[in-house]
């Protein structure tokens, strides 16, 4: 089964944590690439600067 199998990159040290990847293959995993790199990308532009802008918000007053 796509994307059940996990191989863990790097070895964790302190203050940096640990990754793994997950492997999609065939069209399945081309779909999922896309998804996620589109929700990824989503998250970056829109999410991250809104949460920032709340907290530096939130500092001042």
């Amino acid at each position: 089964m796509p994307g059940t199998k996990f191989r863990f990159v790097g070895k964790p040290t302190i203050g940096w944590g640990l990754d793994c990847e997950v492997g999609f293959t065939g069209i399945g995993g081309f779909v999922m690439s896309k998804l996620l790199a589109r929700v990824r990308r989503t998250m970056m532009t829109d999410g991250i600067p809104s949460v920032l802008a709340a907290y530096h918000a939130s500092r001042i007053a």
